[in-house]
């Protein structure tokens, strides 16, 4: 699919921040012809790494959009990403295997972040995507929803909020966030590794706790888990997430549980994570549903034309 072509109408959404999920929000509704725009509070996308899993049902969506030069956004990423068939995922004791899901991507993809957002933000080319432009206020009426950005205000038939856990787009909707407080502090980082991981290894003891290693995505591994002592948290306790992680601490704990510190050295990027459990209590957009609907099954119907790699 390329771009759709667009009247002088007034603007049908806008989406608060520029992360990966803002911006594949407004590239697929690019997609259906919906006029967009995005708000991000920062000035250019982010360096950091953060997630580096793209899984199989994700890139069969990113088919959807046409990067260019007979190349989908998935194809882009295919070949910027490593595969790994077998990946960890959520404490589970064995590694669950990709190959079985009926899917032309019989894995996962990794990849940072960065390099994930960067290809929705290249098919979008700077169109309606405005970098130091922070929301500070929200509302609705009857026909908009109204946004306050960087001293000016701006309208629109729906508001997306893809700003995180802190949403002011939520709070602003009164919409709920229920979940529990966490009771598990884990830990993640981006190293340099002594020698080569071909595949993912996963290292578990009910007693010590469970690391992983991914083959990298780019030039660093990724590295995460949790010590056991880092399980069953009173509450409270897990603010220890605020706590700096360095690059001794992940090598103790590396070693404590697998046995070796596989040489990790020069991290690009070290992080404490929990488990906080939350869902939003309604869909993070505002106002009228059914043209929302209309475009969900354009974006369908054009997408059945469209051939998969």
């Amino acid at each position: 699919m390329e771009h759709a072509e667009r009247s002088d109408e007034a603007m049908d959404v806008i989406v608060v921040r520029g992360g990966p999920v803002g911006l594949m929000t407004a590239a697929l509704l690019d997609v259906a012809g919906v006029r967009v725009e995005v708000y991000e509070r920062g000035s250019e996308p982010t360096r950091q790494p953060r997630g580096t899993a793209t899984h199989p049902r994700t890139l069969e969506v990113l088919t959807m959009i046409d990067a260019g030069g007979g190349r989908r956004i998935s194809d882009v990423l295919l070949a910027q990403g490593r595969r790994v068939p077998d990946a960890h995922c959520a404490g589970l004791p064995d590694l669950p295997g990709y190959r079985g899901p009926d899917t032309p991507f019989p894995f996962t993809l990794t990849l940072p972040q960065r390099r994930t957002g960067h290809a929705p933000a290249a098919y979008l080319d700077g169109r309606g995507v405005r970098y130091g432009a922070e929301v500070t206020g929200a509302g609705q009426s009857a026909d908009e929803a109204r946004v306050q950005a960087s001293g000016a205000g701006h309208t629109a038939r729906y508001l997306a909020g893809a700003d995180g856990a802190h949403s002011m787009v939520r709070k602003a909707a009164g919409i709920g966030f229920h979940g529990g407080v966490p009771d598990q502090v884990g830990w993640v980082g981006d190293v340099q590794l002594a020698g080569p991981v071909e595949h993912a290894r996963h290292h578990g003891h009910q007693e010590l706790g469970h690391a992983n290693v991914v083959p990298p995505g780019g030039s660093a591994a990724r590295v995460y888990g949790t010590h056991a002592a880092g399980t069953q948290l009173a509450a409270g306790q897990a603010r220890r997430q605020a706590e700096p992680f360095t690059l001794p601490g992940l090598s103790a704990t590396l070693t404590g549980i697998s046995g070796t510190g596989f040489g990790a050295r020069s991290p690009s990027w070290l992080a404490r994570t929990c488990n906080t459990g939350r869902r939003d209590a309604a869909s993070l957009a505002w106002n009228r549903l059914p043209r929302a609907s209309a475009a969900r099954t354009h974006m369908q119907r054009t997408a059945s034309r469209s051939s998969r790699p």
